[in-house]
Formats: structure tokens, C-alpha cells, sequence
């Protein structure tokens, strides 16, 4: 886990001095990180007044973010099943002022019904009301105007008969850090991926995440209190897979062609896992929040036997978030 958290710190700190150099370290566009798989996670944000002080006071509030999500498919760091699911994920999630987060997220798949070459349609196989559930909870900070770290804990619990590429992982590690400039946000994942015990040993996998992002904000879109934020964003997967190995029972997917000790030994290389271009669109009106978003898939490595062909996924998010009244002011810088 050092090797994980010490990565990616190393990178965030050639890509700040990057963007010294280049002198345009202006205010950035407030951002959300979002991962495929897991809950939006809100993050504390300050608007900083102006002025020629050192420090401002702010107001912060507590937030209770009750949402639910659609997606066209389950997929995990560039791979998914072999069968396509859809999911259905209602979520609650709370932010405190201090920037402690926690979220509860199920999920509910269902699997498209069999098409025979005949073209009759099959019965689709029964599923659980939700076969997975997610509880996460973490703390992010805002440095000042443009940098930001957190860290979050993940578990997942899954019903026993689930066959997802996910289900292996019982529990995720991430530190993050994002830096935001006028033009352009860096940010920089590092994950601990815990398996389940099982007759192959305890599975561990290590992912690093670099992601460019840009959000483009519009105001009182067709002359109504609506507002709109259109992000586009590229991320690239790095990382180990040995979730992969515990999904396929140890086997490797095409025994033809690998034999089982190079089957473990690639898995558990180090290799670039997935590239994603994605395009995120929210529209805000005050509490409520509504996020078409499409994801573009490149998986990179995968097993032998395994399809490597680029697909889309597509989500829709609706959340809506309550505010409490009280607040606590709180000491922020006012410019680097």
C-alpha cells in the first residue's frame, strides 16, 4: 500500500510543478471527482471572497444527499461481466463541515432476457431485490483555492449467488489528491483493493488513476433557475488485476492458449488496465440534481480469452440534496 500512496503522491507533485511553470495558476472551476462503481462523494467547497487579507470566514453546512442511479451496464477498471447487467443504485450519502463524509449505496442488477437465433425472446433470469451493498465513509480538505486531497473507505457486501467482477473486492483503500487551474483539473488516485479469502490465497490489487478533467458552467439555461455543467474528462487505469484471477476460479479463461502459472503471473503484473473518455452533463436546480453521463471504454491487458473491445456505458444520476441551517465559520486562505 506505500508502493500505492507513495506513486501517486510523486505524480501529483510533478504535475504541480508543471503547472507552476506554466503560469496559469488561476482560480479553478469548483469539481467533483466521480469513479465508476462507486457513489458521487460530495466534497466540501468554499467560495473565497476577494479581498487583500490573508484569511476569510466562510460558512459551511451539513448536507444530506438522498439520490438514485441508472446504468447501462456493471463494469470494474476497464473490464466487465460476461454478461451484460443492468443496475438500478439508490444511494444516501451525508457531508459534515468539516469534510468527514459517509454514503450507503444498493444495488439492484438485472440481466437482459436471452435472445435465441430464432429471435424469441427467453425469460430473464431471476435476480435479488439488490445483490450488493456499499458503505463508504471518508474525509476530504481543500487546501486552498486549487488543491484538494481525501481519503475514503469502502466495503461492499454481496449477495452469495452474485457473479459480478466486483464481487471480489470487499474492501477499497483510496487516497486522492486534484488540482485545479483555470483551464484544467489533475487529478490522481491511489487504491488498495482487498479480496475475499478463498482457497487462492487472499487477493490484493493496486490501481492508480490519472484523470484531466474541465467543467464548462452555464447559468439560467432557456432563461429558467436550471443550471448546467458540462464536463468532459479522460482517465487512464493503471494497476494489477488479480480480482480477475478469483472471478474466473483460478482458471484462465482460454486453457488452450495459457497455462495457469503465466495466467497468475500476468494478472498480477503491473499493466495499463483501461483508458475512458467521459462525458458528464449535470443539470442543477437549487436542491435537486439530474447527471446524464456517458462513459467510453478502452480496456487495455486483459486475460487471454477475454474480449478487449472498446464499448460505451451510459448512467443517469438524480440526487437531491438537504441543508441544514447552521453553520461554523471557518478560517480559508483567500489566494495562494
Amino acid at each position: 500500500m506505500r508502493k500505492a500512496f507513495f506513486f501517486a503522491g510523486s505524480f501529483l507533485v510533478v504535475l504541480i510543478s508543471s503547472l507552476f511553470s506554466s503560469g496559469n495558476l488561476l482560480a479553478g472551476n469548483d469539481h467533483h471527482s466521480h469513479k465508476p462503481g462507486k457513489l458521487y462523494i460530495l466534497r466540501d467547497t468554499v467560495i473565497v471572497k476577494s479581498d487583500t487579507t490573508d484569511t476569510t470566514a466562510t460558512p459551511k453546512h451539513r448536507t444530506f444527499t438522498p439520490g438514485v442511479g441508472w446504468a447501462s451496464n456493471n463494469t470494474f477498471m476497464g473490464r466487465k461481466d460476461s454478461v451484460d447487467h443492468y443496475l438500478i443504485t439508490p444511494s444516501f450519502a451525508y457531508e459534515g463541515k468539516y469534510g468527514f463524509n459517509a454514503s450507503v449505496t444498493a444495488s439492484h442488477s438485472s440481466t437482459p432476457a436471452p435472445v435465441t437465433r430464432k429471435g424469441i425472446t427467453g425469460k430473464p433470469a431471476k435476480q435479488p431485490t439488490f445483490d450488493e451493498y456499499d458503505i463508504a465513509a471518508g474525509y476530504d480538505h481543500d487546501w486552498n483555492d486549487h488543491f484538494s486531497s481525501s481519503l475514503l473507505e469502502t466495503h461492499n457486501f454481496y449477495d452469495s449467488k452474485t457473479l459480478r467482477l466486483k464481487s471480489t473486492i470487499d474492501n477499497d483503500l483510496t487516497l486522492g489528491s486534484s488540482y485545479d487551474t483555470k483551464y484544467l483539473t489533475g487529478e490522481v488516485t491511489g487504491d488498495w483493493a482487498h479480496g475475499r479469502k478463498t482457497t487462492y490465497g487472499q487477493s490484493k490489487d493496486y490501481f492508480y488513476t490519472f484523470i484531466l478533467s474541465h467543467s464548462f458552467a452555464f447559468e439560467e439555461i432557456f432563461h429558467s433557475k436550471w443550471e448546467m455543467d458540462i464536463e468532459p474528462k479522460v482517465d487512464a487505469v493503471y494497476g494489477t488485476q488479480n480480482f480477475y484471477k478469483i472471478y474466473t476460479k483460478g482458471k484462465p479463461i482460454d486453457s488452450t492458449q495459457v497455462k495457469q502459472v503465466d495466467y497468475e503471473k500476468k494478472l498480477a503484473a503491473y499493466n495499463w488496465l483501461n483508458t475512458e473518455t467521459k462525458l458528464i452533463v449535470t443539470f442543477t436546480n437549487d436542491k435537486w440534481s439530474f447527471a446524464p453521463e456517458w462513459d467510453y471504454e478502452v480496456p487495455m491487458n486483459t486475460p487471454k480469452g477475454a474480449s478487449s473491445l472498446p464499448f460505451s456505458v451510459y448512467t443517469i444520476n438524480l440526487t437531491y440534496t438537504f441543508t441544514t441551517k447552521d453553520q461554523k465559520k471557518v478560517k480559508v486562505p483567500s489566494h495562494l
